[in-house]
């Protein structure tokens, strides 16, 4: 009855709880202190078995016969001084057994503790790799927000390159249009001046006619010659100077606006396709940076199962280190991209007001010829 109370009391002190699940990994040094509690145990059981088998053959052996009178008294003695011994065997290793029965359950609650506590550390770290990934998401939709803004920023550039090719054919436009008003200009002057040459001629013959007649008159007559001559040579010269500065105005404001507009297409059309470029570059960069991280999670995870604390911490703190450089080289990414775009539309904004402001003074200054040749015209024609 002792040995099979013992029995029960070792199989109760290997599962305290009534649990089923087999035990956690553990330390290797805890391993082996429980194995050597186990054989220690063992042992004492099986002394224990042979004491008590001892103590049972012993006793059945020297078992005092019927007639007390015939029977010697020494034997009795040493049976007596035999099982009193045994007994105290017994006694030392219930003894030993209870305490190593403690010791047992006061390791096996330790590594249920311990088992406790790798779980709240397991679901933490699920936790922080949750937030971690909700953190890429909250990243990634930013991303994806900034990409947006910067496709319709595109098309604003679009929008205002289509405005600069209207204005620059509105120009054009009314560059032929002031083209066609100073050649009907000219015409006109050139009329005028075949009616003052034929005026003239008729005033050289009066003038002819009445020579032999007044004296007076030919002094006036020859101031007069020299007057239209030089109001002649004038006309002359306003007409050349006229048609020499509509024909070079004309070409440069040509060239100028198909230079400038093949610029403006080119130029964008090849920032388009760097940014198209860079987009993807970047979107590519995120998917494998998120994969790495996914992969990088798992192998954490399946080495906090297998090889305890101290390999956690330092895999965590490497994962930690490498998601902090990832994330900040994300956000300076994120940060360069932002400048440039805003230096870039920076550029833009002062080069369209730099080619507006030209092509206003440009026309400011074909004005001012204009109306300074409608003055000359006006004068001469007085």
């Amino acid at each position: 009855s002792k040995l099979q109370h013992f029995r029960e009391i070792y199989k109760k002190s290997q599962n305290p709880r009534g649990k089923t699940a087999p035990p956690p990994s553990i330390p290797t040094n805890e391993s082996e202190e429980i194995k050597a509690l186990e054989q220690q145990l063992a042992v004492m059981h099986s002394r224990l078995l042979e004491a008590n088998l001892s103590h049972s053959r012993t006793a059945s052996e020297l078992e005092p016969p019927s007639s007390p009178a015939t029977a010697p008294a020494a034997p009795y003695a040493s049976v007596n001084a035999e099982r009193f011994r045994l007994e105290g065997q017994v006694s030392a290793l219930q003894s030993q057994l209870d305490a190593v029965r403690e010791q047992l359950v006061r390791r096996e609650t330790e590594l249920d503790d311990l088992r406790e506590r790798k779980d709240a550390q397991i679901v933490e770290k699920e936790g922080e790799r949750d937030k971690v990934y909700r953190q890429m998401e909250d990243a990634r939709d930013e991303f994806e927000a900034k990409v947006r803004e910067l496709k319709d920023t595109v098309a604003k550039h679009e929008q205002i390159k289509v405005s600069a090719e209207a204005a620059v054919e509105i120009a054009k436009r009314e560059g032929l249009a002031a083209q066609e008003a100073l050649r009907k200009q000219i015409k006109g002057v050139e009329k005028e001046r075949d009616s003052l040459k034929k005026q003239l001629e008729r005033a050289n013959k009066d003038i002819q006619d009445e020579r032999d007649k007044v004296a007076a008159a030919a002094a006036e007559r020859d101031s007069a010659q020299q007057t239209v001559e030089t109001v002649r040579e004038r006309m002359r010269e306003a007409s050349d100077r006229a048609r020499e500065l509509a024909a070079a105005q004309a070409g440069r404001q040509a060239e100028a606006f198909r230079k400038l507009l093949g610029d403006v297409q080119e130029r964008h059309k090849t920032e388009i396709a760097a940014k198209s470029k860079e987009l993807r570059e970047r979107q590519g960069e995120l998917l494998d940076a998120q994969k790495k991280l996914r992969a990088a999670f798992d192998r954490e995870r399946q080495a906090l199962v297998e090889k305890g604390s101290k390999e956690l911490k330092d895999i965590r703190g490497e994962m930690m280190r490498e998601m902090e450089e990832q994330l900040a080289h994300q956000k300076e990414l994120m940060a360069t991209e932002r400048r440039l775009l805003a230096k870039r539309r920076e550029e833009e904004v002062l080069r369209y007001k730099k080619q507006i402001e030209e092509g206003s003074s440009l026309f400011e200054s074909l004005r001012l010829e204009f109306e300074t040749f409608k003055s000359v015209n006006a004068s001469l024609v007085e």
